[in-house]
């Protein structure tokens, strides 16, 4: 087996209102690929990769991509790529161009989950779970729209040839002619299926329509489904065709192993064993045979040897956790696999380490670079990166019996000076164990000592505070409730300590500049004022107070302080953050997110790879969030968000813009003496005029209407920006309504 390392990272930056956006995003199961004339195209559960002329481009949410995950693909008969999401939104990609436009009127008309996705000489057929729908282009309007005909059936896949449509699932297969007034359900044919047959795809070989069954290869006659006799009984799984038919066969189904075999309909001769593949699309190119893989996209069969490629991209899926370094690296988690990559170039290429056991909960990195892991049932671990820049596994350690054969829950680890404390969860069921354990790495023999803080038991979140005060939150496995207290609190200075009971789970403990602790838990954010108490002991229930019906989501994973003392909220459903001064807040979504009702304050929708934010950092001298989902990461510059000129004070000229691609729209500013440029936007954030570099264009010429391809451009609300191209972080923006004449 081969490794064959990609080094490319491109991306595209949004400016305005959202910031500035950089996302990283792990590559994921692929899912599909294409063709599209000199080029392949590969899709994944995370990003779009694009091969063609020597060059590879990987594609994700800061592309413009609307969604990083992707189930299939389709080229249209405009030349136009089809990029179907999860739930049943599109993006629709020109590669010529790399321009992206978008479709959801599934997504904004109900929860789908969206199946499938192809192209006939005029049509797009998308489905859903119920549903059939497919799209034409109306040349008058120039855009696509839903056509009238649309079905109702469970789980469709499509196929389309000489203007036949098949859909069919595990237990059905129909026909309809494309040209057919009314696609209802009751006016398409059934075609009869042998008892038990399932139908795993469809594929046009030399002319003819090509049946994978789990029960071997069927071709149609009239309206029976017959069997090729020269094929074996085999399930076959995918197909590709060129002067003979390829085929991906199940060997064994139970541990996912395949075959690749040839056929001409007569013998079947099987060319290599070729492990789990995770779609049914495959392309031979030359004497290399491309497959989706389930971890790097795809891999190539190139008649000797399986060759895996491997991306400068996020090495881990289903991340959980991260922490900086010193040294500008950024150790990043799974449930049992550490990694690390450096935050100054965005270099992924390194090693990981699994520790094979557990449940990570925490990484910690103290002041000398040493890394501790804290686990859910296997103790801790100690890392370190050495000079060759090799992630190693140094330790694996516990505190009770003296007995390292049974691993405590042991969650979480923070550091303060020359001490580090390890927090033991139910230290109780052990003998000679405590509820603390400290560590003085600045003594000779890194003095280990130990203690309590009453009665509690559940220790998990730690947090030291200004006054030297150590928090200890509790939650469990499952990040509920547990009885007896909630936050236990040490003076480490002294024996003072507090016993809370709030019945809730704590995620996460900050500190803002005004000696307000702020508590994130599964049931929204606690905030105690330290300047109203002189001591643990002073401490009560009832001084914690709930921010109230402001959050995005009331399950908040991270809270974090930045240095404009912002509290930044990281939810299962986007970002919260409250102002420096506690009198405003701004949300931060992905594009076709829901959106709660009621939020009180700016509601910003950018490349964001998922709704759930697990974990939030700040490089506070380069104004950038560094957030962490299950895919990916994405770097936001927040600098242009908090130092936005008033909306107001840009004026347009005419308001509204009557567009007829001719006319000019003036900008008017209070302050004309550096803002040069203008970027146009459409309300998700896509570029519609302008932008960086080459793209720029004079704020003194005006717009006439059109966007970077010289199009008119439709009626609607855009936003503008208008900014100084040497400090583009000084800028004005405002929105414009258009009217196309």
């Amino acid at each position: 087996m081969k490794k064959i390392i990609l080094l490319f990272l491109t991306f595209f930056t949004l400016y305005g209102e959202y910031g500035d956006w950089l996302t990283l995003t792990f590559p994921g199961k692929g899912t599909d690929m294409v063709k599209v004339e000199d080029n392949l195209v590969l899709s994944s559960m995370g990003v779009l990769l694009v091969k063609g002329n020597g060059k590879e481009r990987i594609i994700d949410s800061d592309d413009g991509l609307f969604n990083p995950n992707i189930i299939k693909l389709s080229y249209d008969f405009r030349d136009v790529l089809w990029c179907l999401h999860p739930n049943g939104s599109i993006s629709l990609y020109n590669i010529d161009t790399q321009e992206f436009s978008y479709l959801t009127d599934f997504s904004e008309s109900g929860e789908y989950e969206a199946y499938d996705i192809f192209s006939s000489d005029k049509y797009v057929y998308v489905s859903t779970t119920s549903n059939l729908i497919r799209y034409r282009f109306d040349e008058e309007y120039n855009k696509y729209i839903v056509d009238e005909n649309n079905t109702q059936f469970e789980d469709p896949n499509i196929f389309v040839e000489d203007q036949v449509v098949y859909m069919f699932n595990n237990q059905q297969l129909k026909v309809i002619d494309e040209n057919s007034s009314n696609f209802n359900i009751s006016f398409w044919n059934d075609i009869e299926l042998p008892v038990d047959l399932v139908i795993n795809d469809i594929i046009l070989h030399n002319g003819e329509i090509i049946f994978l069954t789990k029960n071997g290869l069927y071709k149609r006659d009239g309206n029976l489904l017959v069997k090729i006799d020269g094929a074996l009984d085999k399930n076959y799984i995918a197909g590709c065709s060129d002067s003979n038919l390829y085929l991906v066969a199940s060997e064994d189904s139970e541990n996912n192993e395949n075959a690749l075999f040839e056929t001409d309909l007569n013998s079947l001769t099987k060319i290599t064993n070729i492990g789990a593949v995770s779609s049914s699309s495959f392309i031979k190119e030359g004497s290399n045979f491309i497959l989706n893989s389930f971890e790097d996209i795809f891999f190539v069969y190139n008649g000797e040897e399986m060759i895996y490629p491997e991306f400068n991209l996020p090495k881990l899926g289903n991340m959980s956790n991260m922490a900086f370094t010193g040294e500008g690296k950024i150790v990043y988690t799974n449930n049992k696999v550490v990694s690390y990559f450096n935050a100054e170039d965005n270099n992924f290429l390194f090693n990981s380490v699994n520790l094979q056991s557990g449940s990570i909960r925490n990484v910690y990195v103290d002041r000398n670079n040493s890394i501790y892991i804290g686990t859910w049932g296997s103790g801790f671990f100690n890392l370190e990166i050495d000079n060759d820049g090799k992630l190693e596994l140094l330790s694996r350690f516990n505190f009770h019996d003296g007995n390292n054969s049974t691993y405590s829950a042991s969650p979480n680890i923070i550091g303060e000076g020359g001490n580090l404390y390890f927090v033991n969860f139910g230290y109780s069921s052990f003998e000679d164990s405590n509820l603390i354990t400290k560590i003085d790495t600045e003594s000779p023999d890194s003095t280990v000592t130990g203690f309590n803080i009453g009665s509690m038991v559940y220790g998990h979140e730690l947090f030291i505070d200004s006054n030297n005060w150590l928090w200890v939150g509790s939650n469990n496995e499952a990040y509920q409730p547990l009885p007896g207290t909630t936050i236990g609190i040490k003076d480490l200075n002294g024996s003072d300590i507090c016993e809370v009971s709030l019945e809730l789970a704590i995620m996460s403990i900050a500190e803002d500049k005004n000696k307000v602790i702020w508590i994130g838990t599964t049931d929204g954010v606690y905030y105690i004022d330290l300047k109203q108490v002189n001591s643990p002991s002073s401490i009560s229930a009832s001084m914690f107070k709930k921010v109230e019906n402001t959050l995005s989501d009331s399950w908040v994973n991270d809270v974090v302080v930045n240095n404009l003392n912002e509290k930044w909220f990281a939810t299962n459903n986007g970002v919260s953050v409250l102002s420096g001064d506690n009198k405003s807040w701004r949300y931060y979504f992905p594009l076709d997110n829901y959106i709660p009702e009621g939020l009180s304050g700016e509601i910003i929708e950018g490349p964001m790879l998922e709704s759930k934010v697990r974990k939030i950092l700040f490089d506070d001298e380069k104004n950038l969030a560094i957030f962490l989902y299950g895919g990916g990461f994405s770097f936001l510059n927040y600098s242009g968000v908090t130092k936005d000129k008033d909306i107001d004070q840009l004026i347009t000229n005419p308001s509204p813009f009557l567009n007829n691609g001719s006319s000019v729209m003036q900008f008017v500013l209070p302050d004309v003496k550096t803002y040069d440029s203008f970027i146009i936007y459409d309300l998700r954030g896509k570029v519609v005029r302008g932008g960086m570099g080459s793209k720029r264009v004079d704020l003194y010429n005006g717009w006439n209407g059109r966007d970077n391809s010289g199009n008119i451009v439709s009626t609607g609300i855009y936003q503008v920006l208008v900014y100084d191209s040497n400090d583009p972080v000084k800028h004005y923006k405002g929105k414009i309504a258009v009217v196309r004449k």
